[in-house]
């Protein structure tokens, strides 16, 4: 999804040169980002977003669907150069990316952002016990043999151990 704010704008600003924005980003859900662009220095410019939504996760253990409260953060930069996507590259702690006839898309690092956030694995609660690793039951909801019938014979003595 392509977001395109001219720069131009933003060079033009002599005494406050920060352009603030709410931009509105749709994929799964819509989700606003608070955005701010400013000029980071000659040629380079620093992008930084943040949203708090809430959205459908799949739990890490469990499988079962819960919502989950998120915080997006991004704060990236955006070079004119493509010499410069090297220069900053070990210096910047973030995604670096290049300005295209004046036009920063923003697009790029919300995507980033939000597929960073997708990616990050969570329980639907610190108790989640999972699901049994022989029978795929639910041990949230029931408790199952599996434990005490299915020990490796490798294992075996160990059942007996008292700690």
């Amino acid at each position: 999804m392509a977001i395109k704010i001219d720069i131009r704008q933003l060079d033009q600003k002599k005494q406050n040169p920060v352009l603030i924005e709410k931009i509105t980003y749709t994929k799964e859900q819509s989700v606003v980002f608070d955005i701010s662009i400013s000029i980071h220095s000659n040629d380079t410019y620093l992008a930084e977003g943040t949203s708090s939504f809430v959205q459908e996760k799949e739990c890490s253990k469990c499988l079962e669907h819960f919502n989950l409260s998120e915080d997006i953060h991004f704060r990236d930069l955006y070079v004119k150069h493509k010499e410069d996507l090297m220069t900053y590259e070990d210096s910047f702690d973030g995604n670096i990316f290049l300005v295209e006839d004046s036009i920063i898309d923003l697009g790029k690092s919300i995507e980033a952002a939000y597929a960073e956030a997708k990616i990050l694995v969570h329980p639907c609660r610190p108790s989640c016990r999972g699901l049994c690793d022989v029978c795929g039951t639910n041990l949230n909801e029931m408790e199952c043999k599996c434990s005490e019938e299915n020990i490796d014979p490798r294992l075996e003595a160990l059942k007996n151990l008292k700690l």
